[in-house]
């Protein structure tokens, strides 16, 4: 099976191959401009030597919000998809913040809170080829060049540690003198991290081609552990430093695993509450296009390769792209991509996960062709979020950003993920990439991305507590809220009372608020026509909750009100608890209404 990126990428090429007609319209567009109406300077502007960059898809901003519902009560039918709801704005535009703005992204990016929870960006500018860095810790967006020139920056991962140190790891593919390196990088700043002289950076493996893959996290005393690939020896690698990690001798390498040709999928690192490593990451068969998710952990010593344990066979064949999260049980929760059904895989291990039979795995998200350049985090109760592309390239509908949930129950039906686009913003939205973090202080989502944009690529950042639309409470499992557009939408999976939520719109001019009254009521058990009696009886008497009608089994009222059924049930088709031969006859008695008269079937020999 080809890469999802190599036809992916035809799309994008489509999209760079654009820019330019585009920019030279936008120029003289500009030119007959009588004048620029002047910004209040709003908390997620960005900041980058002399300019100053608002919120996507929206220039100007002159008044704060207005915001209504065409209706302002809904009644739903539970597991039923509700008609989309969308927001009417009569006042000042909303947008979606704007992290960094390059004049090309790419995939690579990565998004990490500090302990007062400001969030910290990497990312790679794909013209330019630099590694570049962004965050909002001083109230605006500000982003720099962290490393430059050469070819640098792809394959970049982001952490912070307790002392809120910024940690990054990145693949150099070649140096200032255009000579090729095929390195693994790692760049550090301990204080005014806004300025690129605050940043050092050292190569950490030079030995073959290695760097690609790359993931970072911190342990509880600030060591730094990084796990990447090596192509040469396909290989799992992983590095770690406890302390002066600005100094290449301080740190140790070891090779994992062998990965045969898994080298250009991702792996990812995480640190369990008693300092133990955990990997994801991928093996491929010599030859073949198949993807297997494999696990690696290591307890003490991790930088002898006797102290790794490996395990296989812990889901599904052909999964691109991996994420890996560790919530306050040491439980581990991996997303992944199924590339064969298209489909989000969720996989979870309570303990003992160096057995694969300790695994468990679902299709969480099974609606179009969903996940891939996804990313998973848990929040402080443990529930998994992950954001990820929703759709396929399309030159004119443009690619959303998806976001997926569970409270409870994850691993037993896709219909217990709440799942949707957080935003869809048409044509003028290219989704490549994303990264998500949750702020275990109040269990807010941060999601960063990139947009392949027209003219320019950007790094869009959306919360859940500061995106243009939020809605408090959460709404009902099933139904989602477009943190982009407003707009409301999805399929609810459980029963709830009226209940009003409050939906905030926000920009740089202040916020509005619209209540909207929303209850998921049970569906009508049946409607049958009764004949003389009457057309639109509902009763729980004839809940149909253990018929099966199929292709190859019927299902009738018969005159003195039971209910039969006939047919295959070699698989319980029937619904009768059993699996009889095919064509056993199987009666269900149920009592008719009085004064109602039952439907009745001519059966045909």
């Amino acid at each position: 099976m080809t890469d999802t990126r190599e036809l992916q990428s035809h799309g994008v090429n489509q999209l760079k191959s654009m820019k330019s007609l585009l920019l030279a319209v936008l120029m003289v567009s500009m030119s007959l401009s009588v004048g620029l109406v002047e910004l209040n300077k709003a908390p997620w502007l960005v900041e980058d030597a002399d300019s100053e960059l608002g919120e996507a898809d929206t220039p100007m901003q002159t008044s704060a919000p207005s915001i209504s519902y065409s209706s302002s009560t809904l009644a739903l039918s539970n597991n039923t998809a509700m008609t989309p709801l969308s927001v009417t704005n009569s006042g000042g535009a909303l947008g979606v913040p704007v992290a960094v703005e390059l004049s090309s992204i790419g995939e690579w990016l990565e998004v990490a809170l500090d302990s007062d929870g400001y969030r910290h960006v990497s990312t790679a500018d794909s013209s330019n080829f630099d590694l570049m860095y962004a965050t909002d810790a001083s109230g605006a967006w500000v982003n720099i060049t962290v490393d430059a020139p050469g070819q640098v920056g792809q394959h970049n991962s982001i952490a912070v540690d307790s002392e809120d140190v910024v940690h990054i790891a990145y693949y150099s593919f070649k140096d200032d003198t255009n000579v090729l390196t095929r390195d693994l990088k790692y760049a550090t700043c301990a204080s005014s991290c806004s300025s690129a002289s605050s940043w050092s950076n050292i190569t950490l493996d030079a030995t073959g081609l290695v760097g690609l893959g790359t993931s970072i996290a911190v342990d509880s005393n600030d060591g730094v552990h990084i796990s990447y690939t090596d192509s040469t020896n396909a290989a799992l690698k992983y590095t770690m430093c406890s302390s002066s990690c600005g100094t290449a001798s301080s740190w140790s390498n070891v090779s994992v695993d062998d990965i045969g040709t898994g080298v250009s999928k991702p792996t990812d690192i995480a640190i369990d509450s008693n300092d133990a490593v955990h990997i994801a990451y991928h093996w491929q068969a010599s030859g073949t296009n198949n993807y297997n998710v494999r696990y690696a952990t290591c307890t003490t010593s991790c930088a002898s390769a006797s102290s790794w344990t490996n395990t296989s066979g812990i889901s599904l064949s052909n999964i691109y792209d991996v994420a890996l999260a560790i919530d306050s049980n040491d439980a581990l929760h991996i997303a992944g991509y199924d590339a064969t059904n298209k489909d989000i895989i969720y996989l979870a291990c309570t303990s003992s996960c160096t057995s694969a039979s300790s695994w468990s795995n679902i299709s969480a998200v099974t609606t179009g062709d969903v996940g891939s350049r996804l990313s998973i985090a848990v929040d402080s109760t443990n529930n998994p979020h992950i954001s990820y592309q929703n759709g396929v390239w399309d030159s004119l509908a443009g690619l959303p950003l998806g976001y997926a949930t569970c409270t409870s129950s994850c691993l037993t039906a896709s219909s217990f993920w709440t799942h949707g686009s957080v935003h869809n913003g048409g044509s003028a939205l290219y989704t490549y990439g994303t990264s998500i973090a949750v702020n275990h202080n109040n269990d807010s989502v941060h999601i960063v991305y990139g947009n392949l944009g027209f003219i320019t690529g950007e790094v869009n950042y959306l919360g859940s507590d500061t995106a243009p639309y939020t809605v408090s409470p959460d709404l009902p499992r099933g139904l989602s809220l477009d943190w982009g557009t407003g707009t409301i939408s999805g399929t609810p999976r459980e029963l709830s009372t009226s209940t009003i939520y409050t939906i905030t719109a926000r920009n740089s001019h202040g916020t509005d608020t619209t209540t909207l009254t929303l209850s998921v009521n049970a569906p009508p058990l049946m409607t049958y026509d009764w004949g003389s009696g009457s057309s639109d009886f509902h009763s729980s008497e004839y809940v149909n909750n253990k018929v099966s009608v199929g292709w190859q089994n019927t299902c009738a009222i018969r005159e003195n009100g039971s209910l039969m059924c006939w047919g295959q049930d070699h698989k319980g088709q029937l619904g009768n608890g059993a699996t009889k031969p095919p064509a056993k006859m199987n009666q269900f008695t149920s009592t008719c209404p009085p004064a109602k008269r039952p439907l009745q079937f001519l059966l045909e020999p």
